[in-house]
């Protein structure tokens, strides 16, 4: 850790929190190990609840220990933690998973095995090291602050994946029981669903959080740090790549048992990833990097969107999620118009912006069936999919009930 810093990212004073934060590598391999095994029992329910204490925790810890006066320490301690809990939390549920059976081993069942977990191993890895080179090309470029800065707001983007984990991991598994009766019509339409179900959830808050992104990062980290609010509505924006499919392709790559197509997606994004990083850094400095973060999310979803299309014919619902993209934006208007500065700092600033999200997310849930970006039907199978999913089940089962009150009278047909 003391040569990393000082030879690679040419900051000698942050090797002991360089040293303090491998403590990372360990838990966070155990996290992913156990949600591997919990998805092969088909615990949904628990993976889920791992990577949902995971985003909560990262956020709510994290912002709550700067809060209190830790500062890059409490940033720090809250992303260990973020991992620890999770990882004990997983490891105790696999050994009450495994307790009631007997295992033999099987070369032909391992062979299996490794086939499939090996590329989606591989694309963990190019994701993870692509990530790493990033930062270091980052802070070649750039002073630690900007790094800091980069970091954190790319943090706090990932608040997003509290709504994608639950989608994701369900979907994976939908897929899979699709895929063994080698249907391609019920592979097609399971896909769209799930990139509508998807789209539906993530689009508008990505569009909150794009907005909003200035009162967020000066509530969060002081008005020193507010500069760099444009790296956090970047990040958001990446998450737009939802309309076509790029929260939903590597489940589906998975179901399929086409696993290489995820090392192919991972080696798309990373080559994007470096190549615009080094390119646009020269120009837009830190707003470079961020930029290439999302326009490399964007492109390897819409590469792999081609890909599905050529191989199974599915095609979304463009008017639909031209709808929910409408209703996202309209629905934001107002937060447009509010003066950023009224905000507070600290906890009142916290509610003020949770006071200004329900809001928000009430206005969005009328608009929504009214521009037909959502029918009855699609609203119950959200609130069906979600509802073993704690907090978040019971917010989209209130919200869906209050949607449907703005549905027309004449129903569509589902797609």
């Amino acid at each position: 850790a003391p040569a990393y810093a000082s030879y690679v990212l040419h900051q000698p004073g942050i090797s002991h929190l360089a040293q303090l934060a491998s403590v990372i590598i360990f838990f966070q391999g155990l996290m992913n190990y156990t949600t591997a095994v919990l998805n092969g029992y088909y615990k949904t329910k628990q993976v889920s609840a791992i990577m949902l204490i995971q985003s909560l925790a990262k956020t709510t810890l994290s912002v709550g220990l700067i809060i209190i006066g830790l500062r890059i320490y409490g940033a720090l301690i809250g992303t260990i933690i973020s991992f620890v809990i999770p990882a004990i939390s997983g490891t105790i549920w696999i050994f009450k998973a495994v307790q009631t059976r007997k295992f033999m081993f099987d070369a032909k069942i391992f062979k299996t095995i490794t086939s499939f977990g090996l590329p989606v191993y591989a694309a963990n890895i190019l994701n993870g090291i692509s990530r790493q080179i990033q930062l270091v090309i980052l802070a070649g470029f750039v002073s630690a602050a900007a790094v800091g800065a980069f970091t954190a707001t790319q943090n706090l983007a990932t608040l997003i994946s509290v709504v994608t984990y639950p989608i994701s991991t369900m979907a994976g598994v939908a897929f899979s029981e699709v895929s063994a009766h080698n249907n391609k019509v019920r592979i097609s339409s399971s896909y769209v669903s799930a990139t509508k179900i998807a789209t539906i959830l993530v689009v508008p808050i990505s569009i909150f959080i794009a907005l909003i992104a200035k009162p967020i990062v000066t509530i969060l980290y002081g008005a020193v740090y507010s500069k760099f609010y444009l790296l956090l509505s970047i990040f958001a924006l990446g998450y737009l790549s939802v309309g076509l499919g790029g929260q939903t392709q590597n489940p589906l790559f998975g179901g399929l048992n086409s696993t290489k197509l995820n090392t192919y997606s991972a080696a798309i994004s990373a080559v994007l990833l470096l190549s615009l990083s080094f390119g646009l850094a020269f120009k837009l400095s830190v707003f470079g990097v961020a930029l290439a973060t999302t326009i490399s999310a964007i492109t390897t979803a819409a590469v792999m969107h081609i890909l599905i299309v050529r191989r199974l014919g599915v095609k979304l619902p463009k008017a639909k999620l031209v709808a929910v993209y409408l209703a996202s934006t309209l629905s934001a208007v107002p937060l447009i118009l509010i003066p950023q500065k009224i905000f507070h700092h600290g906890l009142i600033g916290l509610i003020e912006l949770a006071s200004f999200l329900g809001v928000y997310v009430v206005i969005y849930s009328t608009v929504l069936p009214l521009v037909r970006g959502v029918n009855e039907d699609e609203l119950t199978l959200i609130s069906h999919s979600l509802k073993g999913v704690p907090i978040l089940g019971y917010i989209l089962s209130a919200l869906t009930r209050y949607s449907k009150l703005f549905i027309y009278e004449h129903k569509e047909k589902p797609s």
